[in-house]
């Protein structure tokens, strides 16, 4: 693997990040202001709370794009807590401003994506839904997306390698998942799952394999991690045994990062997995008082993989 291509996979996988969640203002706030801590509650795994700021923010929603990113970020946050008739409606309300949300078709696609899955849940009609499945695909396709959609689980396929990005994975809720770059050839995604006051994070980017053996890609990575964590304790290193349960090889290292008064304060996992000519790579991140059930969740997680040859719509 070149050396450019090694940089720019450590730049997908790399970075530590507070994971309690900010302090939030009780008074009235802007529609902009509402959107952004349900994002920020959102990429922590707490979809309760993103839920409370995108209601609260469609009252005073302006009318056309701004409405209908509201009500997408909304539905697909009720679509992840199983609320799949009111994430109808609100997909139903997105795609009622047609025309104002024609030039982004990305848009159009994230609301049709959500239809079709609540259309399936609440017993939609089967035209329909095949009508708003096929043409949310072809938004994807249109953009060159690797990623595929399916109706019925709200998953996303990976074309080439067959890797589905489920909503739910283990205890994790997937966050977001994308191509890696415009030009890029990996895919990422990323899984949140709330504790209550902090986060555990689950990032995971998928391509497949070169001609260089798995331990050699793992072991570049893991030095460069290394290098940029400061203050970093390995507490494990060798063969990662969960992956065999899920039919792949697989190497681990997981590591405590101490604050400069060497007071441990953060825990970060790395793992590699090998599936035919696929790799996985998985980076795992919580609070060091959070590592042993950081690695349990991850454990659970990688044990429910699931591959797209297998669980076609």
């Amino acid at each position: 693997m070149s050396a450019y291509c090694l940089q720019q996979l450590f730049s997908l996988l790399v970075g530590v990040t507070v994971f309690v969640a900010p302090a939030l203002a009780a008074e009235r706030e802007t529609w902009s202001k509402l959107m952004s801590k349900s994002e920020i509650a959102r990429d922590l795994g707490d979809l309760t709370k993103s839920q409370g700021f995108l209601e609260k923010a469609l009252k005073d929603a302006p009318p056309g794009i701004p409405a209908a990113i509201n009500n997408a970020q909304l539905a697909e946050i009720l679509i992840l807590k199983g609320q799949h008739g009111k994430a109808r409606e609100a997909a139903k309300r997105g795609l009622a401003f047609s025309d104002e949300i024609s030039p982004l078709p990305q848009l159009r696609g994230q609301l049709l994506e959500a239809s079709a899955h609540a259309l399936y849940k609440t017993g939609g009609d089967a035209d329909e839904i095949s009508r708003q499945e096929s043409w949310a695909r072809k938004i994807r396709q249109d953009r060159n997306s690797p990623l595929i959609p399916r109706y019925r689980d709200y998953g996303l396929r990976h074309a080439q390698t067959g890797f589905v990005f489920p909503a739910h994975l283990g205890k994790f809720k997937r966050v977001n998942a994308k191509q890696a770059g415009k030009n890029s050839r990996h895919v990422q995604a990323k899984y949140a799952a709330w504790l209550g006051k902090s986060a555990v994070f689950a990032n995971i980017v998928i391509y497949t394999k070169g001609d260089e053996p798995l331990r050699h890609l793992f072991d570049q990575v893991r030095a460069m991690t290394r290098h940029h964590l400061k203050n970093a304790k390995r507490l494990t290193k060798g063969d990662y045994k969960v992956a065999k349960t899920a039919g792949m090889k697989g190497l681990e290292v997981q590591w405590l990062i101490a604050k400069p008064s060497n007071k441990n304060h953060l825990w970060h996992g790395l793992y590699f997995m090998e599936r035919k000519n696929t790799i996985i790579q998985l980076r795992g991140r919580a609070l060091a008082k959070e590592a042993k059930r950081a690695a349990n969740f991850i454990d659970d997680l990688v044990r429910s993989f699931e591959w797209g040859q297998t669980a076609n719509n």
